[in-house]
């Protein structure tokens, strides 16, 4: 049996970008800063972590010392994350054939809009993958990091790492200046992607941001299509549509609650009354419609209208599974408008 880790994971050395960058570009490099507050992620000049970089990695450190600084960066980092040889050993080590690679830092969203430094930045990441996996003996399985913003020149530095033996591309977890992975937009890579006969690896990852709505973005650039990333069902070839996933869970969930709201109250009827009428002449079906199911609805009716307001409550559920119920949609326009008073107001007053 040939065993392979699809989503294994490099740890860039901290210099990568100032060794491997064009020169023009060398002073806006990716790097960790260290100030009396502890490390800094820069990226494009900016910092996008504070702090906590050894939780990057750092798989076997105590979450508590990573985020009270106790740890560095390179603390976080085995040398098996970094160097060919220890990634080798490790292998050996799992009883592991291979191993398809992907980035850590050059995962991270890049916060800036020049497209030439963003193409310098994963240029320099591929450089260092290439010499990371061309001694691992085929074991090693690079994957390549383009500028999808900038298709024309991803398209270019997608031909150089196929040459080099890269063996599939990265795409981003997240829309691209509001397009899909799958819109036209992008379909010169997708087609050099089909001629090389090879993969395009979509990396689920969380993001944290101050939107509302986790993958707000990928519902807000096609809404119709519902959710991008699917688990359970889909393993088994069933695609459900975000509608008819919602309203089977809220109906399931339903009929467990009134089958035990209905049992109790037809608990409550003396069974006397029943043999009474049947006593009368009246057959079993009379005797439910005329005497025992008017006064089980007299009971449950409470019960019953407390399980009708949950279900609609609960019905903000849907935008789990992509569905943008009232709720939903709510948070969504809040999110994009931050007008979140008036949003929230007006969805209270309607619940």
């Amino acid at each position: 049996m040939f065993v392979v880790d699809c989503d294994s994971h490099v740890m860039e050395p901290a210099d990568l970008w100032q060794r491997y960058l064009e020169t023009r570009y060398q002073d806006r490099a990716i790097r960790i800063e260290n100030d009396h507050n502890g490390e800094r992620l820069i990226i494009a000049e900016q910092v996008v972590l504070p702090g906590g970089l050894a939780g990057l990695g750092g798989a076997n450190l105590r979450r508590r010392d990573i985020f009270a600084g106790r740890f560095r960066y390179a603390d976080g980092c085995p040398p098996a994350s970094y160097d060919t040889h220890a990634r080798l050993a490790m292998l050996d080590e799992w009883s592991v054939d291979a191993c398809v690679v992907f980035p850590t830092i050059g995962i991270l969203p890049i916060p800036t809009d020049d497209l030439d430094l963003i193409n310098a930045y994963f240029r320099a990441y591929n450089t260092w993958q290439h010499e990371f996996s061309q001694d691992g003996c085929g074991r090693i399985v690079p994957i390549a990091v383009v500028n999808w913003r900038d298709v024309e020149n991803a398209a270019l530095e997608l031909t150089r790492c196929l040459k080099l033996g890269f063996k599939g591309i990265f795409v981003p977890p997240e829309v691209v200046d509001g397009e899909r992975p799958g819109s036209p937009h992008f379909d010169r890579l997708w087609a050099q992607l089909a001629e090389a006969d090879l993969p395009g690896c979509l990396h689920v990852i969380v993001r944290f941001s101050g939107a509302a709505v986790p993958f707000s973005g990928w519902h807000g650039a096609q809404p119709r299509l519902g959710p991008t990333f699917g688990f359970g069902l889909g393993a088994f070839g069933f695609h459900l549509s975000p509608f008819l996933i919602v309203l089977c869970g809220l109906s399931f969930n339903n009929a467990g609650y009134l089958a035990e709201i209905f049992r109790g109250g037809f608990t409550v009827i003396p069974s006397t009354q029943v043999k009474a009428a049947r006593s009368l002449g009246l057959t079993l079906g009379q005797t439910y419609i005329r005497i025992v199911i008017p006064q089980v609805l007299r009971i449950v009716y409470h019960p019953m209208t407390n399980q009708m307001v949950w279900s609609v409550l609960m019905s903000s559920l849907a935008m789990l599974v992509g569905y943008r119920e009232l709720a939903g949609e709510t948070q969504f326009l809040a999110s994009k408008t931050y007008r979140i008073f008036e949003f929230f107001l007006v969805t209270a007053a309607i619940y």
